[in-house]
């Protein structure tokens, strides 16, 4: 007998159809085959069957309804009892969806043997089994609604798979109708549209490969507000040099596959009903599966290892996040963070996305056709967790919490409880030996009962018996018996005094001292991670020396590493060392620590800004706080290794500077470390975690009410936040920093202050508040050197040319650019000289401002400026002029090459690039307003 639901649902008894009669003896046959092999509760079939409209009674109709259908399949052994429901016996040769599952999985691992032709034949094999939709007239009942979606799911993956392997064998021209058929049906799908374009250009038709990629890139920005992902962008770029390869599939040269789960653990043990019943959930995807207990159960173990599991079900990727939700003294990832972290793990770069709903778009927009799992783990609440959460029909999550989530968006909820004794004794017995526990075995008895089922204090017991094979399981088990371990059967407080063991454990050589002095120092640092070099700091010892004691620590288990040269401790830990910290080092060794570590940062956040801005060595971004400090940076060679460090310690340094230490020099610290990181930070990144960092910053200042660093403090977060676009905000506190100088009693007040004030008032509209600020800050120039006015006079330019004083404008931009020329401030002169040119323009006097802004173009050039925002903004500026001169082809050509600079910039968006590159009068970018 065969069961095909692959389409309208249909019994064949060898080679004559079978008719089931009545709707309800068709739909709980389709329940139970889109259960296969599993028991469906009857309460579940009762909805099927009733929608619930039939109240408890419908429960006690199902039983009925099942005999009849068994007397119609004529088998009685076809359909069995089995838990409180009932279960449909088929093989993959009886039900084509087992057998196209099947098909599909051979397929896949013909392709990773290498056998291309057997893959595309299983899978042309797999896919004539589709006769319709699934289910298609049963759909209606989310039951069969949802697996039919599974099924479209894997049939979708499957053809997308086939076609990439046809490409790869070369069948471009054939495989041409059934891609454009696909694009027809699905139009958003990006890998449809990649392969498309790759086949259009393997068979000669470059420039309809190439306008493939205008349509999917007009309509993601149309219908989603989104830009193509890195895959469609690549193969646009390698199709305009010509470099895409003839001779790889199609996927080659995507990025890699995201396998982010830490380390299985080696010597996980128990746990088989959970793990049988979490993996036939993850089967049924989609699906949310939640793990929650008490901390130290071993939560993360289960999920990581279930996640290992059943990785080859997620052949898209799987990936991981710890949220921190439990850490202490750490704050709970933002949302936002993780799916940036998730989003670049698949191959995108979401720099110009910074709010969360966002990139949630985003995400689930790259994930909608995917099968992919994500793992996560120490998750704070609901809110935290559900814009994480993947749309695609084949993806799962697991998460594991202290809290139960059982009810976010019909998620499986699994309380996790202690170790049973037995499993409890085979975890001692798989890592220390079956010879050493069944020597022992009362001792063994006994160690299983201290540590009352605690997965981490089994694995700390275990770990110290195995690198002392010498020692007794009695000897352990003595030093276990006092009143502090006797509270391991005592939710938290077990898990603290577990890892004690493993501290003392540490204590056997001069290396082991010294990384427990590591561990009890780390306390003191308040991130979710430290790099070696500030660990170093910490403990008064040299980089390597510091990577060196950190991995003895992950070796015993007191810290881990999941990227080299960054190592984090659990949460429990960090309570376990700083009690540490308070017991075994003074008061004055744990201030020199703070101090030292205070040092490092600030030192290598200097480092960084050198490394960034190697002509700026007296900016003032550098002469804020100690000068002598106690400890070296760590050496930057290069923009890129500074922009490494800087985007590893932003998050730290934010967790850092919320406690900074004791009195005015403490917080004059932080406004250092504050202010130098954020200037490279600003060219290219978090501007959002930037804008807290001086937050808290402003927070620390004033309560210290030192003037000084509240007019620093507030400067820079008022800089951070006219960069963010929010000018209100921005002018309120560059007020506060104006008010704090002023206070101060030092002076002239900076200029850039007032200069900044003049420019938000400018954009804003309050042009009678935005002339004063630029008059003053010309005054304040003139006073202090007179060789900087450039910028006040620039200021005043474009506020005279907005209040309609057309000649004074002008008038002051020339003076600028003749002050600029005269002092040999080139930069000054480039930024006059295109400020002039552009009020030129405005006044009408289009020749003359196309020479002057061809003049300041020719100078960009030799003063080293070009493809920067500069040479964007000239280039923009011509391109209006000449467009008013009806030299449109020419605009066109500025307006294009400007697009192009800002968009390598980073300034906009793909989508912002292609509305100028395709609007006959394209608006003036933002950045450039």
């Amino acid at each position: 007998m065969r069961f095909e639901v692959l389409g309208p649902l249909r019994v064949m008894d060898g080679a004559q159809p079978l008719v089931v009669p009545g709707r309800i003896g068709r739909l709980l046959l389709a329940a139970l085959l889109a259960r296969a092999n599993r028991a469906v509760p009857v309460d579940v079939l009762s909805n099927v069957l009733w929608d619930d409209v039939s109240g408890p009674d419908g429960a006690k109709r199902v039983p009925w309804h099942v005999h009849k259908l068994r007397q119609r399949l004529g088998e009685d052994d076809r359909i069995v009892n089995d838990s409180g429901g009932y279960r449909i016996r088929a093989s993959t040769d009886e039900l084509d969806a087992l057998r196209y599952e099947q098909l599909v999985k051979d397929a896949d691992l013909a392709r990773r043997n290498g056998d291309a032709d057997a893959a595309a034949d299983l899978l042309s094999e797999a896919a004539a089994l589709w006769r319709g939709s699934a289910y298609r007239e049963l759909t209606d009942h989310e039951l069969l609604r949802d697996e039919a979606t599974r099924l479209e799911h894997v049939r979708l993956n499957a053809r997308q798979r086939r076609v990439d392997i046809e490409l790869g064998r070369g069948n471009h021209t054939e495989i041409l109708g059934e891609i454009t058929a696909l694009v027809d049906q699905y139009p958003l799908h990006e890998e449809f549209r990649a392969q498309l374009m790759l086949a259009l250009y393997r068979s000669g038709r470059q420039s309809e490969a190439l306008d493939t990629y205008q349509d999917v890139r007009r309509l993601l920005a149309e219908q989603l507000g989104l830009d193509p992902g890195p895959r469609l962008r690549e193969l646009e770029s390698t199709i305009l040099t010509g470099d895409v390869s003839r001779d790889t599939e199609p996927r080659a040269a995507a990025s890699p596959v995201p396998a982010e789960l830490p380390a299985d653990i080696g010597a996980f043990t128990g746990r088989r009903t959970e793990l049988d019943d979490l993996s036939d959930r993850l089967a049924q995807t989609p699906v949310i599966v939640a793990i929650s207990g008490a901390g130290g159960i071993g939560k993360s173990a289960l999920a990581i290892h279930l996640g290992h599991s059943v990785a080859e079900q997620f052949p898209d990727g799987q990936l991981y996040a710890n949220l921190h939700g439990a850490t202490p003294d750490a704050k709970p990832v933002d949302p936002g963070q993780a799916l940036a972290w998730f989003l670049r793990s698949l191959g995108d770069k979401p720099g110009h996305l910074t709010e969360t709903p966002e990139l949630a778009n985003r995400f689930r927009t790259f994930t909608a056709h995917k099968r992919v799992l994500v793992v996560l783990d120490d998750a704070k609440d609901i809110a935290q967790v559900r814009p994480l959460l993947p749309s695609g029909a084949g993806c799962a999550v697991v998460i594991t919490s202290r809290r139960a989530m059982t009810t976010l968006d019909d998620a499986s909820g699994w309380r996790l409880e202690a170790l049973s004794d037995k499993e409890s004794h085979a975890l001692l017995s798989r890592v220390v030996g079956v010879s050493r526990i069944d020597a022992e075995p009362e001792a063994a008895a006994e160690l299983v009962r201290l540590c009352a089922g605690m997965p981490l204090a089994l694995n700390i017991s275990a770990s110290r018996l195995k690198i002392r094979p010498a020692w007794s399981i009695s000897r352990l088990v003595a030093k276990l018996s006092d009143s502090r371990l006797s509270e391991l059967a005592v939710d938290d407080i077990a898990v603290r005094s577990s890892f004690m063991v493993s501290y003392r454990d540490l204590f056997h050589d001069s290396d082991g001292t010294a990384a427990a002095r590591m561990f009890r120092l780390l306390a003191l640092h308040n991130g979710p991670d430290v790099g070696a070099p500030i660990a170093a700091g910490l403990a008064d010892v040299h980089d390597d020396r510091a990577e060196d004691l950190l991995d003895i620590l992950v070796d015993a288990q007191l810290a881990e590493s999941q990227k080299p040269g960054r190592y984090r401790t659990h949460d429990l830990l960090r309570l376990l060392s700083r009690e540490l910290v308070e017991a075994e080092e003074t008061a004055h060794e744990r201030d020199e620590a703070r101090v030292r570590m205070w040092h490092k940062y600030l030192a290598t956040a200097r480092a960084s800004f050198h490394a960034y801005f190697p002509n700026r060595s007296s900016s003032t971004n550098l002469k804020i706080g100690p000068q002598d400090l106690l400890y070296p940076d760590t050496p930057m060679t290069s923009a890129q290794m500074a922009k490494a460090w800087t985007t590893d310690e932003l998050t730290n340094i934010t967790a850092l500077c919320r406690n900074p230490p004791e009195g005015k020099e403490g917080v004059e610290l932080a406004v250092a470390l504050s202010t130098v990181i954020g200037v490279p930070i600003e060219n290219y990144g978090d501007l959002a975690t930037l804008a807290r960092l001086r937050h808290i910053v402003c927070e620390h200042a004033d309560r210290v009410n030192d003037p000084q660093l509240q007019f620093f403090a507030h400067s820079d977060l008022g800089q951070t936040l006219k960069s963010q676009g929010k000018l209100s905000r921005a002018r309120d506190h560059l007020l506060r920093a104006l008010d704090a100088r002023r206070q101060s009693g030092e002076a002239p007040v900076p200029s850039f202050i007032l200069i900044g004030l003049a420019r938000i008032c400018r954009r804003l509209g309050d042009l009678d508040r935005a002339l004063d600020y630029a008059a003053q800050a010309l005054e304040a120039t003139r006073q202090a050197s007179g060789n900087n006015e450039c910028p006040a006079l620039d200021q005043l330019g474009f506020i005279y040319e907005a209040q309609g004083r057309i000649a004074e404008a002008i008038a002051t931009l020339t003076e600028a650019s003749d002050i600029a020329v005269r002092t040999g401030n080139s930069l000054g002169q480039l930024t006059s000289m295109g400020n002039l040119g552009v009020v030129l323009h405005r006044a009408g006097r289009l020749t003359e401002a196309i020479d002057t802004l061809t003049s300041a173009l020719r100078l960009c050039n030799e003063i080293g400026q070009d493809g920067t925002i500069r040479h964007a903004a000239i280039l923009w500026s011509i391109g209006l002029a000449l467009e008013e001169t009806g030299e449109t082809s020419q605009a066109r050509n500025r307006w294009n090459r400007a697009a192009a600079i800002l968009h390598h910039c980073k300034a906009i968006t793909d989508t912002e690039r292609s509305a100028i590159e395709t609007t006959d009068h394209p608006d003036t970018p933002q950045i450039l307003r």
